[in-house]
């Protein structure tokens, strides 16, 4: 994952949200938090970075609950960046 490290060096008011199933088979869980936790970056930025986990596999939207978790989730990140970006401007 070179490129998101690079785009993370490159804008460091960037977020990255990692959102993935527990049960996961093709982007497993401890295999997506240790590509992220090993990006070549400096370790601040390791705190632009959220992790949100749910109750599914790879297909998020088998599981309704997971779904909706998933979901509000999703619209609460891009509200909260909306907010930051808009104060910050």
């Amino acid at each position: 994952m070179p490129d998101l490290a690079l785009a993370m060096k490159r804008n460091p008011k960037m977020k990255v949200m990692l959102m993935s199933g527990y049960f996961d088979l093709g982007t497993t869980y401890f295999g997506s938090i240790n590509e992220i936790k090993h990006l070549p970056t400096p370790r601040d930025l390791q705190s632009n970075i959220s992790y949100h986990f749910f109750q599914t596999g790879h297909m998020v939207y088998v599981n309704e609950e997971a779904l909706k978790s998933c979901t509000t989730t999703a619209q609460r990140s891009s509200v909260t960046t909306q907010v930051r970006t808009k104060s910050s401007a």
